[in-house]
């Protein structure tokens, strides 16, 4: 990455440039922590076992429960998200965007809102920026698939009302 942000530098040095995460976006690229003008991109997809509950990708053969959250009383104060290396650059004041964060359409919808409902409140606290993974499709609020909600039509699509509001409040 640092070879990539030198050669836009080359053709503009006042450019911003936003690097995503190592391990799926999903760790800190700390080594770059200096350069200027750069950002990070943090894909937030823990607990992992919550926000691709049985996607296809992954092996649902040891899948033996339905997830929960909090997935215990005491796991915001054991874990956070900033838990591998996102804190350090929070703490130099460095820019940090969530650009990639929800839950898979067969993670129950009670705990896909529960679970983003806490995580928009965390980044809020931090003033970070944040997108979903998709706005329309398995992790969106448009034609998301799931089987455990109400959806509102809009415009031809099936909208998760319930999603959308909560998106909305932060």
């Amino acid at each position: 990455a640092e070879a990539l942000v030198n050669v836009i530098r080359e053709c503009d040095t006042k450019r911003f440039i936003i690097v995503d995460g190592l391990g799926y976006g999903r760790i800190a690229p700390s080594s770059l922590g200096k350069l200027p003008n750069l950002g990070f991109g943090w894909h937030c997809y823990d607990p992992f076992n919550v926000t691709h509950y049985f996607t296809p990708w992954n092996d649902p053969s040891g899948v033996s429960e339905t997830p929960k959250w909090p997935l215990d009383e005491n796991w915001l104060e054991r874990e956070t998200w900033f838990s591998k290396g996102w804190d350090a650059i929070a703490s130099e004041g460095g820019f940090i965007y969530v650009g990639e964060f929800g839950t898979w359409r067969k993670t129950p919808h009670d705990v896909a809102l529960s679970l983003m409902s806490d995580q928009l409140a965390f980044w809020q606290r931090l003033n970070l920026g944040w997108a979903l993974w998709n706005f329309r499709g398995d992790f969106g609020i448009l034609d998301s698939n799931r089987e455990d909600v109400e959806y509102e039509d809009f415009r031809g699509h099936k909208l998760d009302r319930a999603m959308l509001s909560l998106l909305q409040r932060y």
